[in-house]
């Protein structure tokens, strides 16, 4: 990635690989989770499943361990593809997921400075 790219984002990225369920209109697919931010998030597809750009899709995220459940459920835009990674924008989540979200940022930019400066960018956007 370019040093140019790098300085566009305003959202920090946490690393995690979860599975990712996606209910998108041409069927359900499933892929792995490479990063979360909140703003989206960065997938590998799994399968021959062929997104396109601006496609949206319903997806599932459980962060949790086996027996804990903390999704994460947004609705998302496929904003880039590369290969068979995938770039998904969020467009909307419900209330219980933004806050499921946050805390994971929370947790893990150790910064409350900097995820009030995020959230603040997010609702300018």
């Amino acid at each position: 990635m370019s040093e140019n790219q790098t300085d566009r984002r305003h959202f920090h990225r946490i690393i995690m690989h979860r599975p990712v369920y996606l209910d998108c209109p041409s069927g359900n697919q499933v892929a792995d989770l490479l990063d979360i931010s909140l703003k989206g998030a960065l997938i590998h597809i799994r399968d021959t499943w062929e997104p396109q750009i601006g496609n949206e899709a319903d997806v599932r995220i459980n962060l949790g361990d086996e027996g804990e459940d903390f999704l994460i459920r947004m609705h998302v835009r496929v904003a880039h593809v590369l290969d068979q990674q995938v770039g998904l924008e969020m467009i909307s989540m419900d209330l219980d997921s933004a806050t499921t979200l946050r805390r994971l940022v929370e947790l893990n930019l150790a910064d409350p400075v900097l995820l009030e400066r995020e959230l603040e960018q997010l609702t300018t956007q």
